[in-house]
């Protein structure tokens, strides 16, 4: 059962409702998400670790496939007369969607540094947060919102303080000798590039010719510069060396023609 009125002491109206879907009468709204089969979505409870948990990656989602599986066999001309229909076709759409979810958007762990577990203290005010929150829900007295508010700010603060403090103890165990600094400056790099690579690939479009350039890249096998060598097999290292091997090679196909000796000798002088 509900009410639908809107203060608790003016004239209410009962009306019956479906138990297991009802926003206000099923388990998830009395006891939260955690009994109804769902993760715990209340900031601070110890139920929930976050390290090391599984996510959706949605950056791998398969957004085409996710709209196949959606459409498939759902029909939208459906009439909805009475509010047990809503409720029902409310029900099939979230569970289908739920079901598209888990073929086509895959999972990955969390990032434990970026996900580390809060310190007790953040943990308290967290949970005064939510009390406060409660309350105000309840009464809707203007002394709770702002004691909320500022719950809000003390909890960004000490979370923001916490963090800092994690990256600078991290930095600070830091070692060349061990290769953590090297590893750490190749994932910087690895992750730098990875993400040029996703911005070239998503501003890709089939009508500037963009995606022929990159397939062409792409394609395209690096062909290294061969070293030269002579007919015995010696291998040109210094530029002396490369320059008479050139010339060498130019001399046999290309005759030098008959010059005056004075402007022979001239050119010597000059060049010597």
């Amino acid at each position: 059962m509900y009410r639908t009125s809107t203060t608790w002491r003016s004239s209410t109206t009962w009306r019956s409702c479906r138990p297991t879907t009802c926003r206000y009468c099923s388990p998830s709204a009395r006891y939260g998400a955690v009994a109804s089969g769902g993760p715990s979505t209340t900031i601070g409870r110890r139920r929930r670790r976050s390290i090391g948990r599984t996510v959706n990656d949605y950056w791998q989602a398969n957004c085409g496939r996710f709209r196949e599986e959606v459409s498939r066999g759902w029909n939208m001309r459906t009439r909805l007369e009475t509010i047990a229909n809503l409720e029902d076709a409310v029900e099939a759409m979230t569970r289908k969607i739920q079901e598209a979810m888990k073929v086509t958007i895959p999972t990955k762990k969390s990032d434990p540094f970026r996900s580390s577990e809060l310190p007790q203290q953040v943990l308290d005010e967290i949970r005064e947060r939510n009390r406060l929150r409660r309350r105000y829900q309840r009464t809707r007295e203007a002394e709770t919102r702002v004691e909320m508010s500022e719950a809000n700010r003390r909890i960004q603060n000490s979370i923001r303080q916490h963090r800092n403090d994690e990256y600078r103890n991290r930095l600070a165990k830091i070692n060349v000798r061990d290769g953590s600094l090297n590893r750490r400056i190749q994932n910087s790099i690895r992750q730098h590039r990875n993400d040029e690579y996703r911005n070239r690939l998503a501003k890709i479009n089939v009508r500037d010719g963009s995606s022929w350039k990159l397939t062409k890249h792409l394609r395209k096998q690096y062909q290294p510069i061969t070293s030269l060598e002579d007919e015995n097999g010696s291998i040109a290292m210094e530029d002396e060396e490369i320059a008479a091997m050139a010339a060498k090679t130019f001399e046999g196909y290309q005759q030098v023609p008959d010059t005056d000796q004075e402007t022979v000798k001239h050119v010597e002088q000059v060049i010597i």
